[in-house]
């Protein structure tokens, strides 16, 4: 029997840019900042009530359930992962979803960890996106169950850790939900300058990189110019 098969927010996150970087770089160095990273992931997952497995260049983040308080854990866990990311150099894109998921041992599979990978696929940058039907009724859900669930996503939003964007997508830019990673990452820094370009790099990647800095810049200044958040965003830098 599964150890877990319930609904869950799932989060799926994988490296740009890893297969150069296994082409370019020493491998055993880059082994040792992948254990690095998982190691981080998991004690970050822990503080916040999720679990996380890596494999590869993918991470997967997940909850125990849909359950009050659920998605502030997985939105702060994918935040934290982020920022902890680009300050070792790597750029990560992720995407997080509800739905039916199921782990046992090391073998995970399920609707929201689809739908997650798929919204994941998509993005032209360097972010995560909250799939746009998170909020849908799943199976057994009360109405009552599925209204708060919205109602914790509107208070995510006013409260700034949810931010919908105009995000690019492979194709184009659609206005959706996604998480602002920007006071756990650093107060001066650029992403370009964290994952070390070269100038070598392809136009593919310059593009995405320079989304993310567009994103890192514009929410970083309307962060710093609101009371509401400035303090929370220094204090995220400490």
């Amino acid at each position: 029997m599964a150890d877990s098969e319930r609904p869950s927010y799932v989060a799926f996150f994988d490296i740009l840019g890893f297969r150069e970087l296994v082409k370019t770089k020493d491998l055993s160095p880059l082994a040792l900042e992948m254990r690095v990273l998982r190691g981080k992931a998991s004690l970050m997952a822990m503080g916040l009530n999720c679990k996380s497995i890596q494999f590869s260049d993918s991470i997967l983040g997940y909850t125990e359930g849909i359950e009050a308080g659920n998605l502030e854990q997985i939105i702060a866990f994918s935040s934290k992962l982020m920022g902890s990311a680009l300050r070792q150099g790597f750029a990560l894109r992720g995407g997080i979803a509800a739905g039916e998921f199921s782990h046992e041992g090391e073998t995970f599979l399920g609707k929201a960890m689809n739908r997650a990978y798929e919204i994941e696929e998509a993005q032209d940058w360097a972010g995560i996106v909250l799939d746009p039907g998170i909020l849908r009724r799943l199976p057994q859900e009360t109405n009552e169950a599925n209204a708060k669930r919205g109602k914790e996503l509107d208070r995510l939003v006013d409260e700034f850790y949810v931010i919908p964007w105009s995000t690019p997508i492979k194709g184009g830019s659609f206005t959706l939900n996604c998480v602002n990673w920007i006071a756990d990452f650093h107060p001066r820094w650029k992403v370009e300058e964290r994952v070390g370009l070269t100038g070598s790099e392809s136009l593919d990647v310059l593009r995405k990189i320079h989304h993310t800095d567009h994103f890192l810049n514009s929410v970083r200044n309307h962060m710093m110019g609101d009371p509401r958040f400035r303090d929370r965003l220094v204090a995220g830098w400490g």
